[in-house]
């Protein structure tokens, strides 16, 4: 892996890890911890790559990390990152 990747990775594990602290500390109203979905934009191809950096980055942090990083888990890891990217 280059550089970068591995930097993703680092960051897909800090996510991953901001996400299942999420979880753990949901009432029974989980619905009111997830963000509302926004409308859908239109995604620039260079949008995409970065998106799927980013899934891919979750993929290999999520078989590393010593705690369960199911479905719901990287979804929101990755709400909030690529959220944080805008």
């Amino acid at each position: 892996m280059t550089p970068g990747e591995w930097r993703d990775v680092g960051r897909g594990i800090a996510e991953l890890a901001r996400a299942r602290l999420r979880l753990s500390r949901a009432s029974r109203d989980l619905p009111r911890h997830l963000a509302a979905p926004k409308a859908a934009a239109p995604i620039a191809p260079t949008e995409l790559d970065r998106a799927r950096d980013i899934g891919r980055a979750l993929d290999r942090a999520a078989a590393i990390v010593p705690w369960r990083a199911d479905c719901l888990v990287k979804a929101l890891a990755a709400q909030h990152w690529l959220g944080r990217l805008g």
